[in-house]
């Protein structure tokens, strides 16, 4: 718990490789432990921390094979990086199997679907994660699916919801562009 703590008031100080290095210290005397390997994979960078990410995901997996939420992490992982988008795919049906109706799984799904063009399915579920978790995220990978698979009413809908709800976002203010000039084009 201590090391955790540690961990976390580094990290909200930015000090993110110190924060490591208390895990590092934790994991050493507790290899197999879930909690705190899995506040180590919150840190890593999914980029420059590529292997060692991948080799912690894995130990979370093997200890806890049909945890939803190491589950949905491996997979997430996996989509940022858009590599091995089928062994994604697979961890996060596996994921919602476990834990139906969970937001950030859905998401996660919908958001590897999308990478692999199968638009369908990432409009369906990305729409069932942001129903049930209208944070600023979900809304702009849903409102992507949506304006890609061509349903502009719906489009413009979720964007006007965006933002109303983050007036600020530049991200939201794109997508209002995007918005303009589908409109001047229809």
């Amino acid at each position: 718990f201590l090391y955790q703590l540690q961990a976390q008031v580094l990290k909200q100080t930015h000090q993110i490789t110190q924060a490591i290095a208390i895990l590092d210290e934790a994991l050493e005397q507790m290899d197999k432990d879930p909690e705190l390997l899995y506040t180590q994979v919150l840190l890593f960078d999914p980029f420059k921390d590529r292997e060692r990410l991948e080799q912690a995901l894995n130990k979370l997996l093997e200890i806890e094979p049909n945890s939803p939420t190491f589950l949905n992490a491996y997979a997430y992982t996996l989509a940022i990086q858009n590599r091995n988008l089928d062994l994604a795919r697979q961890y996060a049906e596996q994921a919602l199997q476990l834990a139906p109706k969970q937001a950030s799984i859905l998401d996660t799904l919908g958001y590897i679907a999308f990478l692999q063009n199968d638009f369908d399915v990432a409009v369906q579920n990305l729409g069932e994660a942001y129903a049930l978790s209208s944070t600023l995220s979900i809304g702009l990978r849903y409102a992507k699916a949506l304006y890609v698979h061509g349903d502009i009413e719906k489009f413009s809908l979720v964007c006007q919801h965006l933002l109303q709800q983050y007036p600020d976002s530049e991200d939201v203010q794109q997508l209002q562009q995007l918005l303009i000039t589908t409109s001047k084009v229809s």
